[in-house]
């Protein structure tokens, strides 16, 4: 047992203890508080001081700060350093336990965003289409029109279709399954990560062998896993980056075509309309016919409760695709292929696309002013999907950050998440966080709660290294 009066009170850990060296060390401050032997406002030793006077390492003193931290016991001053919580703040404290889900705050990327969907539009495009029922299935390859208003969207955008046919599909797993098997049967995938979740989500659905690359902007052909027979990347950009895809990343990915043979397919998710700075040709000008396609769908600009999605593929695997969806069962209803062709039309998608631009960029102004003052790496520009990566610097890992936002009622997810791989590169250490479903009062309470306890992570570790022995800092999140 060792017992060091040079702290403000007798704190007492034993390693004969079942419990943890932190959590004795939790528990003795706790009772200190508690009892009134440490008063509200009083200053607290460092974590250096604390771990020296106990004979532990400073990452216990540090992880058990943390822990007093996230409950609310103490609190910490901007280059004053740490003190005991006020009676207001002590009262009002959160337990270690998770708050209720009522309670939460979620940040996650997957909410939509509710703010200026075109209600009128959508319920006029339903009524119009409910007036005539369908008096046979949907044609195999989609209602025709449909199909050709989405060849000539992407086209515009994209460029380049000549060649190729677009198919209508059910979702956007099933719409990348069909291409895969047709342009790769049985083979490996290779997708390029951080990954967006939808896209996750339809991979896992393939039911393919996945191998994950970094989808830098320096990728070089031999970064792509050799084992692969497929490549899947997004279109335009890189995911949780504020770089678009460069002429040099898209060349790069036809020279491994043509040095392996394998397939590449773009992915083309349509979000927030971008800049026409970034719009850049599609990669089925650089890969030849018939190893490229492309899959995209209009969940994120419209609703996940209708979806629809859509394929381009070489015109010789037309009949293979046509073939592959009928047997499937994977056509859409007619009736919700003759209400998208109408939002597409009258303009209600362009100016959904446009109106979310502007409130993601809005919101991620939010982020960018709440982090100023904070020494991150970088705040990147709004994904498709409205998502803002916040990389962090190393001395505070996101893993903990998420950890103990989630415990002051702010769900956070991490960079981390987005990956297939276990281990993401340590340049991708960061919050990612998705504010456009909430008005602008709640975004910025949400990010108060996230700042101060950046701050006050930052003020425990005394410095801005990784603190040794901290048994938090390879926590994945959850």
């Amino acid at each position: 047992m060792r017992t060091r009066q040079e702290l403000p009170v007798s704190i007492e850990v034993c390693r004969d203890d079942k419990r943890t060296l932190r959590e004795q060390l939790v528990g003795g401050f706790i009772d200190a508080i508690d009892s009134g032997l440490l008063r509200p406002g009083e200053r607290l030793p460092s974590t250096r001081t604390v771990a020296e006077g106990l004979g532990v390492s400073r990452g216990v003193a540090i992880v058990a700060y943390e822990l007093l931290l996230a409950r609310g016991y103490i609190t910490g001053k901007p280059r004053a350093g740490t003190y005991v919580a006020g009676r207001a703040d002590l009262q009002g404290r959160l337990s270690a336990a998770p708050v209720a889900d009522a309670r939460v705050i979620d940040l996650r990327p997957g909410h939509g965003a509710p703010k200026g969907f075109p209600i009128a539009a959508w319920r006029s495009a339903w009524r119009q289409a409910s007036h005539m029922l369908p008096r046979s299935p949907a044609p195999s390859l989609g209602v025709d029109r449909l199909r050709q208003v989405v060849h000539r969207r992407v086209a515009l955008s994209r460029g380049h279709l000549a060649g190729y046919e677009t198919a209508i599909c059910g979702t956007l797993g099933d719409a990348l399954r069909v291409v895969l098997d047709a342009l790769a049967p049985g083979v490996p995938i290779a997708a390029a990560q951080p990954i967006p979740s939808p896209l996750r989500q339809a991979l896992l659905f393939a039911g393919r062998t996945l191998l994950p690359f970094s989808n830098g902007e320096d990728l070089i052909a031999d970064d792509i896993p050799r084992q692969a027979g497929a490549v899947v990347v997004l279109s335009e950009t890189h995911y949780l980056s504020s770089r678009a895809t460069s002429k040099t990343w898209r060349r790069e990915l036809s020279r491994w075509h043509d040095r392996t043979g394998g397939a590449v397919i773009e992915v083309n998710l349509e979000g927030a309309a971008r800049p026409t700075t970034t719009r850049v040709p599609s990669l089925l000008a650089e890969v030849p016919s018939p190893h490229a396609g492309l899959v995209g769908d209009f969940t994120t600009l419209l609703t996940p409760e209708m979806p629809l999605a859509y394929l381009v593929v070489p015109s010789a695997m037309s009949p293979l695709v046509e073939s592959r969806i009928v047997s499937s069962g994977l056509r859409p209803p007619v009736l919700h292929q003759d209400v998208l062709l109408r939002l597409l039309t009258n303009g209600t998608v362009q100016r959904r696309s446009t109106g979310l631009a502007r409130l993601h960029q809005r919101r991620t102004d939010l982020v960018r002013e709440a982090f100023e003052r904070l020494p991150v790496r970088s705040v990147t520009s709004p994904a498709f999907d409205g998502a803002t990566a916040v990389r962090l610097p190393p001395s505070l890992p996101a893993a903990r950050v998420a950890m103990h936002a989630r415990r002051r009622g702010v769900q956070v997810a991490c960079i981390a998440d987005f990956h297939l791989s276990l281990l993401p590169q340590a340049a991708d250490n960061g919050l990612v966080l998705d504010l456009t479903y909430l008005d602008e009062a709640a975004a910025r309470g949400a990010l108060r709660v996230l700042t101060r306890l950046c701050r006050e992570l930052l003020m425990l570790s005394n410095d801005l290294g990784d603190p040794a022995g901290d048994e938090t800092s390879g926590m994945m999140c959850g």
